[in-house]
């Protein structure tokens, strides 16, 4: 017997350990335990570098060790991650949609204020 599609998407979407962000583009924090591991190993990396290389004095080795490090996680939330996206204010709604009421351009009356 096969599974709805509703339910194959939401269980697809439960094994990424990176959501995609709401908005803009890119992951937002992370879904599951092990992108939570992988969040803090890059946080402490990131310590360990800024103690082994000082920016002050290991300028080069310093960016070059963060820049290998930023695209570990880069790398690491692409492939671990929900595929990203543009998304703008309006989520996941299209603009010109019916229930969509975050236009905040269109006046009415209560909200009308002379012009000065």
């Amino acid at each position: 017997m096969e599974m709805p599609a509703t339910v194959r998407t939401t269980q697809a979407s439960d094994e990424y350990w990176f959501p995609a962000r709401r908005y803009g583009w890119g992951w937002g924090l992370p879904a599951r335990w092990q992108g939570w591991v992988v969040l803090v190993a890059f946080f402490a990396l990131l310590s360990a570098i800024s103690a082994t290389f000082p920016p002050a004095t290991q300028m080069g080795n310093y960016l070059v060790a963060m820049s290998g490090l930023c695209a570990a996680l880069i790398a690491v939330c692409w492939r671990k991650g929900e595929p990203p996206r543009w998304r703008w204010r309006w989520g996941d709604r299209k603009p010109g949609d019916a229930n969509n009421d975050d236009n905040h351009n269109v006046r009415s009356e209560k909200n009308e204020r002379p012009l000065k």
